[in-house]
């Protein structure tokens, strides 16, 4: 399961150039954004 998780994040990676952190944090501050616009 581990190992399944880690390709999974490599391929995010080389997907998006970014870790699933950095995605994590983008959504949170979309999810902000949107907050703070209602």
């Amino acid at each position: 399961m581990e190992d399944d998780h880690m390709n999974r994040m490599t391929f995010f990676k080389k997907l998006t150039g970014k870790t699933a952190r950095d995605l994590v944090l983008e959504l949170a501050e979309i999810t902000s954004v949107k907050t703070a616009c209602f």
